[in-house]
């Protein structure tokens, strides 16, 4: 408010400023017109005798009639004029007899200077005049060559022994065909002060309008976008609208869509979101990605209702653990994990879009834990979608498993492959790229694969920073990180203009991410269980978004690494990898560490951490600058994790009230090897029913 007040205020003064210039020059106008015509008035009066004692002030322009004879030297004053060029005005003494005054005869070329000239008797007609001609530019006279540089009339008499009286010739009865007269007017007085009035209230309107202007983007930030396209990392797949890219997934060359340009934020427009509800920030962060796609007014529900079910007032709370150090607890949404911050809002966003085309889609995911959890959650039991959800069977908590296979929602279907993550991750490509398969059931994807996925985390990276005090003052991230979206997310949200000082990639013994930044080499060997098993990752997908970002929109050299990883892996370029790194840092958490990390924290503070958190924290605790506030993302609630909380501090983590139940619902999955064809099948007969 202060800042909108003074911002106001700075205006105002400046129109101020600029309509007085206008004012004044509107006066000096008005003068220098009345001069203009005082002195052609002064001219244009009829010729009088010389008067005895003329006034250099009121006999300036004086028409006088003086007849005598040219006597003496001439003196070539040196002048340039538009219409002749350089010349020499010539001066010369006359002599009426009983008077000596000085004639400005008129000019002659350069080359004329010599030519001798008849001095007969004559009576001549002309102006008085005293001008003013000598500045601080003006050079000496140069006497000895009879080159002068101004009409300094005392100077001019004392030199030629007249009186310090000037007239300069208008008519006379004897002409002389080498001089020509330049007979006094006033159109070579100068009067460019309507060009500076029209120039002042030029600027002024100028101004009004750029603040009319700039105030109604302050009022109304970045909601006229219609046109955001958005292209796949790979380069060859359609452009597509939010609501193509969003029920599309994944591209059909294989690649991720991204928006084409990044909209960014002003500094006043970040501080705006001070004390904003979250459902606000969200959706002023996200307005500008979705196009028309939807209304404002359709948007605002979409995002009222996705986060309706949250156990927290304010959706995403800051917990301080240490100077400088925040948790960002972003697991109070119906499946206690953050994925909930994207997968409520994508599934009213599919349910608004579906209805409004009657389409149904088929939406298959991959996950090593919550994502699975929190697509069931978000899409059961609604109309237009039927979601398959493929996970690794024993490889994910209990309380993760529960969570997927306990609702009873027909239209949701929990998979458990024998396999690890990135096995349910492959299959679950493979089907995208299977085209006829593709579609015949009308697939969709809400893994993080989905930019809407992405999009949706953006906003916490918004209402975190702000309330520790940005735009003015820098803040850092770490993020626990398997699938790359997340921590990407942070990295949109300073591309929008958030001062987000680093980018802190925190990884478990499945390191591949912390190695590459490294190293530049990106090679898989081989998943290793942890205790943090959503981490269990070594093909991370949203690292090809990071990856085409950092080959400067270079969809060509991303599609050649992906292939490459197909035949094992791939190094990224020295300049794809400063890139990288000018973005993101990142750091390696052990089993050990992470143990012992839940326990310390448990001990220290009371904060009870899952172990996804406790891989953040320990690499924040290594990374963060004493001065920087750090804010390490607490993804998961600990009671997702009761084993490995327990076993690190002695401690059972208690599930919310609502979720009390959940190990006496009965449990609903298909366990299915390996295999494409058999996983496209069992899709095919469940779509049918």
């Amino acid at each position: 408010m202060l800042r909108n007040l003074l911002l106001l205020i700075f205006s105002a003064l400046v129109l101020a400023i600029l309509i007085s210039l206008g004012n004044w020059q509107m006066r000096r106008l008005t003068w220098k017109t009345d001069i203009l015509a005082d002195i052609d008035a002064r001219i244009a009066a009829p010729p009088v005798a010389l008067p005895d004692t003329p006034d250099p002030v009121a006999d300036r322009f004086l028409p006088v009639t003086v007849t005598g004879q040219l006597t003496g030297p001439e003196v070539h004053v040196l002048v340039s004029t538009r219409s002749h060029g350089a010349r020499y005005r010539i001066v010369q003494a006359f002599d009426t007899g009983t008077r000596r005054l000085l004639v400005d005869r008129g000019i002659i070329p350069i080359t004329a200077k010599d030519t001798p000239r008849p001095t007969p008797r004559m009576t001549l007609t002309g102006n008085l005049h005293w001008p003013d001609e000598i500045d601080s530019y003006t050079p000496q006279n140069d006497l000895a060559a009879n080159i002068w540089f101004s009409r300094d009339v005392p100077t001019l008499a004392d030199h030629l022994g007249t009186e310090p009286i000037l007239l300069i010739v208008r008519q006379s009865d004897e002409t002389d065909p080498t001089v020509t007269p330049l007979p006094i007017d006033s159109s070579g007085i100068p009067n460019d002060h309507l060009e500076y009035v029209v120039t002042w209230y030029g600027l002024a309107l100028t101004w009004v309008v750029m603040t009319f202007y700039f105030l109604r983007r302050k009022r109304a930030p970045r909601q006229r976008i219609h046109a955001m396209k958005y292209i796949s990392t790979r380069g060859t797949a359609p452009v597509l609208n939010f609501e193509e890219a969003m029920l599309t997934g994944l591209a059909r060359d294989g690649g991720l869509y991204l928006p084409e340009t990044i909209p960014t934020l002003s500094k006043d427009e970040i501080a705006a979101l001070s004390g904003l509800s979250y459902e606000e920030t969200a959706f002023r962060i996200m307005r500008p990605f979705i196009g028309d796609t939807f209304t404002d007014a359709e948007f605002k529900d979409i995002i009222t209702r996705a986060y309706a079910n949250f156990g927290h007032a304010a959706r995403a709370p800051l917990v301080q653990l240490a100077p400088n150090h925040f948790l960002l607890e972003l697991f109070h949404g119906p499946t206690l994990a953050f994925k909930d911050f994207a997968m409520q809002l994508i599934g009213q966003l599919f349910q608004a879009a579906l209805s409004r085309n009657g389409k149904r889609v088929t939406i298959v995911g991959a996950t090593s834990g919550d994502t699975g959890s929190a697509a069931i959650e978000a899409f059961r039991g609604l109309d237009n979608v039927d979601v398959f959800i493929l996970f690794p069977h024993g490889r994910v908590s209990d309380v993760q498993r529960r969570q997927m296979t306990t609702p009873s929602e027909s239209n949701v279907h929990a998979l458990a492959i024998d396999g690890d993550f990135d096995d349910c991750q492959a299959r679950v490509k493979d089907m995208f790229n299977h085209f006829e398969f593709r579609d015949s059931v009308g697939l969709a994807g809400v893994n993080s694969i989905n930019w809407a996925r992405v999009l949706a985390q953006v906003v916490y990276y918004f209402s975190s920073a702000v309330s520790l005090g940005a735009p003015d003052r820098k803040v850092s991230f770490t993020v626990p990180t398997g699938n790359f979206g997340d921590i990407f997310a942070g990295y949109i949200a300073k591309r929008m203009g958030l001062p987000i000082d680093r980018l802190v990639v925190a990884t478990n013994q499945n390191d591949i991410l912390h190695r590459c930044l490294s190293t530049s080499d990106y090679t898989p060997d081989g998943v290793i269980p942890s205790i943090s098993p959503s981490m269990d990752i070594q093909v991370s997908s949203n690292f090809e978004r990071a990856l085409f970002m950092a080959y400067d929109h270079d969809g060509a050299a991303v599609a050649q690494l992906m292939d490459e990883l197909k035949q094992g892996g791939f190094s990224v370029s020295q300049g794809a990898l400063q890139a990288l790194r000018e973005t993101y840092d990142s750091g390696r958490c052990s089993e050990e560490e992470t143990s012992a990390t839940i326990a310390r924290l448990s001990e220290t503070t009371g904060e009870q951490l899952c172990p996804h958190t406790a891989v953040g924290v320990k690499v924040a605790e290594e990374q963060r600058v004493a001065t920087t506030p750090m804010i390490t993302l607490a993804t998961a609630h600990p009671a997702k994790f009761p084993d490995a909380v327990q076993s690190a501090t002695g401690l059972h983590p208690d599930l919310p009230p609502r979720m009390a139940d959940l190990f006496d619902r009965g449990e609903r999955v298909t366990r299915l090897p390996n295999d494409l064809a058999a996983i496209e099948a069992l899709i095919q007969e469940r779509r049918a029913r």
